[in-house]
């Protein structure tokens, strides 16, 4: 067993004597060489770990285990002193602070995630190492005053997944707008030209036999209006649809410029029920002849549509 022995002299009806007390410190021992034990083990799995870990006193670091000084660079003893601050990126140290302070009040989240940088430094530079970190973050008594024991965990690539997938579903929810005003603008420009069809038809059934030839003729030049109208319109929906989905072919081709304008100028006129005024002016360098190389299905999608919804 372990003993704690003390004692003194003293004097006793004239007599010299010592008083000794014996205390039995087997178990107060044990209990030490547990806690040595104990701190052993932490350390090494401290220093075995793939998590960087660090801690820091005064905002600076007095201890990196293996892991850090590997992903930080340096020798084993180059980050002791380091500011703590400086393995963070400069924009979210104002955030590390606030964390801090709401960790030492008693937080009981002491998780945060930020960016950390590699080599440590005040300011980064187009060399700096930059990923992302979940920083875990506990106040220990270390050597008689209060320190940060704090593990980084490298979280770039989920970070870049999440970034991904939040992508993925803004441009499904832009996909879903895209369908809902594709929809809504197809109802509305379709019904003027389903209309003039339904009256026409409806018109030459019922009383056919009481129009006359022009008035039949009219009818039925109403119909066909309505549905070259009706066909251009499903031409720019499908146009559109092939840009959004990047599938455009650039097909150029020599085109006499003013001749082909004119002719889709006749094409609207011939597909407007309200008979709009439609002029072409040229310049005087554009004649006859002038040939350019032109992709006619795209730049006719363009001209009618500038008609259309002007």
């Amino acid at each position: 067993i372990a003993v704690e022995l003390t004692g003194r002299r003293v004097t006793m009806d004239g007599l010299d004597a010592f008083v000794a007390v014996v205390r039995d410190t087997t178990q107060i021992l044990r209990m030490n060489e547990a806690l040595l034990r104990s701190q052993a083990r932490y350390r090494s799995l401290v220093d075995n770990s793939d998590q960087c870990a660090f801690f820091t006193q005064d905002r600076k670091i007095i201890y990196a285990n293996p892991a850090a000084v590997r992903w930080f660079g340096g020798g084993s003893n180059d980050l002791n002193g380091v500011p703590s601050l400086h393995l963070i990126h400069p924009e979210d140290r104002e955030y590390a602070l606030r964390r801090r302070k709401e960790l030492i009040a008693g937080d009981p989240n002491k998780e945060v995630q930020l960016r950390a940088i590699s080599p440590p430094a005040e300011h980064i530079d187009d060399a700096t190492k930059v990923i992302w970190v979940r920083l875990h973050g506990s106040i220990v008594e270390w050597q008689g005053s209060h320190g940060v024991l704090m593990f980084l965990t490298d979280i770039t690539a989920l970070r870049e997944s999440e970034e991904r997938i939040s992508m993925a579903l803004a441009k499904e929810r832009e996909l879903g707008d895209l369908k809902t005003r594709f929809v809504s603008m197809a109802s509305h420009e379709f019904r003027t030209p389903l209309a003039t069809i339904q009256t026409s038809s409806e018109l030459l059934q019922h009383y056919s036999e009481r129009l006359s030839r022009d008035e039949r003729n009219e009818a039925l030049t109403d119909i066909q209006r309505a549905v070259q109208r009706m066909q251009a319109m499903m031409d720019r929906f499908l146009a559109f649809g092939r840009m959004d989905a990047g599938s455009t072919v650039f097909a150029p081709s020599a085109t006499s410029l003013r001749p082909y304008i004119l002719g889709l100028i006749r094409e609207t006129r011939a597909a407007d029920a309200a008979q709009h005024e439609v002029c072409a002016k040229f310049d005087a360098s554009v004649g006859e002849t002038l040939e350019l190389m032109l992709d006619q299905t795209l730049l006719g999608q363009m001209i009618l549509n500038l008609i259309t919804n002007a």
